[in-house]
């Protein structure tokens, strides 16, 4: 879920591959965007009001963390990582008050999970459930923790101890995720909308929009771009100018082939917040359009912004790697960064990211492992599907690459970008079509 990527009691129910729901709307004119009509963000005001209180009161361990949680919230809105190395900042001055403290300890985990290190936010929430069991933020922590790093049922069961006793708008999303990742994208999409509902009032109007803007994205897989546009159109209304409603809306207008429209709103975005997945998918609707050299200027800036989020502490080699896999660049000094990534994450998106750039990089058959990990779980992810088919083909299996670009394609090639013609040449030469979608696994 690009960016992705990260993630509620009548859905109270196991949690295996297999479960659907569903739900629809109609669709809005696509030019227009929410004036903003909901809540206003109070992030600047709680940070100055903490600030100023750190400045003419004592230096306790309740304030530091809660600037902490503070800097870490603006950082979400706002996709600056400058703000990660502030909130690190403040947990460290309340370390040398209290190293012990419960909501240091997890402030701490959440910051570790914003850097890429899972193994240390893991460590810090077992910590915490350590002396209180059922800490439900630690409870959390420690289910992202775990799939991140691949612990799938490890995971499943850690999220489920929270759904049996205390479920949340929080702990919901988290099943969502689960859902689409065994391939039960319906499910994730009625269970999400439990959770962007349970967030309405929310103190901070960015959560909802998060989960708005994450339903969208599941109605996107299952072909709903209308309903999908509504609801980066919502969290637009409740956050004005919100980031991923605007790129959402730039890849509802790509879908739908209007690739200047597409342009025009992925740029607006990146003005707003310049996130390294968004500049991406600017050049890469400006490729599509025509308009190479304004595309390698995007492509230039991706480099530029993994060294700020690098200088942040917030670890980049997987999401690097994948951009220089669809690019063709970097590849060898890449793979040997992908394979370090994906050492310390064997996740199925750390699986896909190495196994696709072996294939770029000419290694079909140290790719196919990797491929074929990437898709165990029932992923309709169709990215992932077109580099498990690519790898197929490659290797000579025209049956299974058959099935998997026929399934990455099902819902048209707009959804495979740059590399739909490869896509559809591929299909064809092991002897399908983009309409064999009952191929699909």
């Amino acid at each position: 879920m690009g960016q992705r990527r990260l993630w509620i009691a009548a859905l109270l129910v196991s949690l295996g591959p297999g479960f659907a729901f569903a739900a629809g709307k109609a669709p809005m004119a696509a030019a227009q965007i929410p004036p903003g009509l909901g809540r206003a963000s109070g992030t600047d005001g709680e940070i100055a009001r903490l600030q100023e209180a750190l400045r003419k009161g004592p230096q306790t361990v309740q304030r530091l963390v809660a600037l902490a949680a503070a800097c870490l919230q603006k950082s979400r809105e706002t996709g600056d990582p400058s703000w990660l190395g502030r909130a690190g900042e403040a947990l460290q001055r309340a370390g040398a008050l209290d190293p012990k403290d419960t909501d240091l300890l997890i402030t701490s985990a959440s910051l570790g999970l914003s850097r890429h290190d899972f193994a240390g936010a893991l460590a810090l929430a077992d910590r915490v459930l350590g002396t209180e069991p059922i800490n439900p933020s630690a409870r959390l922590v420690r289910v992202d923790a775990l799939v991140e790093l691949g612990r799938y049922d490890e995971g499943r069961a850690a999220l489920q101890a929270i759904l049996d006793q205390k479920p949340s708008p929080w702990a919901f999303a988290r099943t969502a995720f689960f859902r689409e990742l065994y391939g039960d994208v319906d499910g994730a999409v009625d269970i999400m909308r439990v959770a962007a509902n349970g967030r309405s009032g929310d103190r901070y109007a960015e959560n909802e929009a998060w989960a708005r803007s994450q339903l969208a994205g599941l109605l996107i897989l299952q072909g709903r771009i209308d309903e999908a546009e509504l609801e980066y159109r919502h969290s637009l209304a409740l956050f004005p100018g919100y980031v991923h409603g605007l790129a959402g809306l730039g890849r509802v207008a790509a879908l739908r082939g209007r690739l200047e429209e597409a342009a025009g709103l992925y740029a607006q975005a990146v003005r707003a917040v310049p996130i390294g997945e968004y500049v991406i998918a600017l050049g890469e609707v400006l490729t599509l359009a025509g308009r190479e050299a304004e595309a390698r200027r995007q492509f230039e800036l991706v480099g530029a912004m993994a060294q700020l989020y690098r200088a942040s502490g917030v670890d980049m080699d997987l999401e690097m790697a994948q951009f220089d896999a669809d690019h063709g660049t970097h590849l060898e000094k890449t793979v040997t960064d992908a394979r370090a990534a994906y050492a310390r994450r064997p996740s199925v998106k750390s699986a896909d990211v190495l196994g696709w750039l072996l294939y770029r990089s000419g290694r079909p058959a140290e790719a196919l492992p990797l491929a074929r990990a990437a898709v165990r779980l029932g992923t309709k992810d169709p990215v992932i599907l077109f580099h498990t088919g690519m790898a197929e083909a490659s290797v000579g299996d025209k049956s299974a690459a058959r099935i998997a670009l026929s399934a990455a394609l099902a819902h048209g090639p707009a959804f495979l970008g740059i590399h739909a013609a490869a896509a559809s040449r591929t299909l064809a030469e092991v002897g399908g079509s983009p309409a064999l979608v009952d191929e699909r696994p």
